[in-house]
């Protein structure tokens, strides 16, 4: 299956660059290209069905990206979003996940790397690599207080939930392990990022890492199939 791309980003050149070496690979249906993060945020809601990934540029003139999440985000706008910036540090990449990134890549990423985390974030909803997920479980156990499963209300089934997310499996492959529809799946995520207060698979499972609901040793999150 096809699906469209949307990307962001104000650099003309690089926008180009990206844009054609998506183009060329065949994998992908439409691409919209936006060189304004005010513009976007204002087509968006007519772009987003068909929508299967948002490229997204850190700085983008007046708005940044942290900004843009938000509004997607306060939008209900659920097309999992990458950020692709100069901007490459941990600190950086911890304090986008937390804001909602499903995904945080160097601009000088290689092009077959980048369809790859382009693939996998459409399929599973995000992507780390083995070398960002260390920093990303320290960046989310600063000032994360510590909740148990009572106080969070969390259900055994909930955390049955989360390991699979965590160890790489769709909403569909998870619904068919537990015998329920994928619709079902995707409700127990949306019930899950609003009791922890978390914005996206990856917030999810190292929320769930830090507050000792599933063991870090005993999930892939790191993997790339």
């Amino acid at each position: 299956m096809e699906y469209n791309i949307a990307i962001v980003e104000d650099d003309k050149l690089i926008l180009e660059l990206v844009t054609g070496f998506l183009k060329s690979s065949g994998k992908f249906d439409k691409i919209y290209n936006y060189t304004d993060g005010i513009v976007f945020l204002n087509a968006i809601k007519e772009t987003q069905q068909g929508l299967g990934v948002i490229i997204l540029d850190f700085k983008l003139g007046d708005i940044n990206a942290e900004m843009i999440l938000k509004e997607l985000y306060e939008e209900a706008v659920t097309v999992p979003v990458i950020i692709l910036t100069s901007h490459y540090n941990q600190y950086l990449m911890g304090y986008m996940i937390r804001a909602g990134a499903a995904a945080y890549l160097p601009k000088n990423i290689k092009p077959d790397e980048l369809i790859t985390v382009i693939e996998q974030v459409i399929q599973k909803g995000h992507y780390i690599s083995p070398e960002q997920f260390p920093y990303l479980k320290i960046a989310f156990s600063e000032d994360t207080p510590n909740f148990s499963k009572q106080v969070l209300d969390i259900s055994e089934k909930d955390i049955e939930v989360i390991y699979l997310l965590a160890n790489q499996l769709t909403a569909k492959e998870i619904a068919d392990k537990l015998n329920v529809s994928p619709k079902t799946i995707e409700g127990y995520k949306n019930a899950l990022f609003s009791k922890t207060s978390t914005k996206s698979v990856v917030g999810l499972v190292l929320f769930a890492i830090q507050n000792g609901l599933i063991n870090a040793e005993a999930v892939d999150l790191g993997k790339v199939d």
